[in-house]
């Protein structure tokens, strides 16, 4: 599911089913500006991109943080693409391919760093690669590679004993 799509449906279960008027005008202190119900529909609708200032208005209107209107989880969404979607008369992007990426990643990318459980993944991942090549899957009791298994261990733990 593309991005916009994902931001316009965590909208419109934030706001709620016959919320969407009241919404709009409290946009205007919010966002500086105020939707029509046209602009409203086509951003619940995924049909809107959505900048950047928005979003943030958006969020604050709301109510909510901006990684909850990114978490594609509640809507059952694993996989988020970041390309916009060729319309028609749009020039031809042969060879490009759309870039996804997991729904987790998306909100840890909106979470402040010391909620993002992201870089911490990566560390780990990177850890087991490293002692992968040192010293093969088991490396030998007492070794650097042992300890180096020992601590992404140890952070695989904490990542999972953490509140997401």
């Amino acid at each position: 599911m593309d991005v916009n799509q994902v931001i316009g449906k965590r909208l419109a279960q934030t706001v709620g089913r016959g919320g969407g008027t009241a919404f709009c005008l409290t946009l205007r202190e919010f966002l500086g500006e105020e939707w029509d119900k046209q602009t409203y529909y086509d951003a619940i609708g995924g049909r809107r991109f959505f900048r950047v200032s928005e979003l943030i208005g958006l969020a604050r209107a709301a109510g909510v943080s901006v990684h909850e209107l990114v978490d594609a989880k509640p809507i059952g969404v694993s996989k988020v693409t970041m390309g916009r979607k060729l319309r028609k008369g749009s020039p031809n992007l042969r060879g490009v391919a759309a870039v996804t990426i997991g729904a987790p990643e998306l909100v840890d990318l909106f979470k402040a760093p010391g909620k993002s459980q992201r870089g911490l993944a990566l560390a780990v991942k990177n850890i087991y690669s490293l002692v992968d090549r040192l010293a093969g899957p088991e490396p030998a009791h007492g070794s650097i590679a042992h300890g180096f298994a020992a601590a992404a261990r140890q952070i695989e733990r904490h990542i999972k004993e953490e509140p997401q």
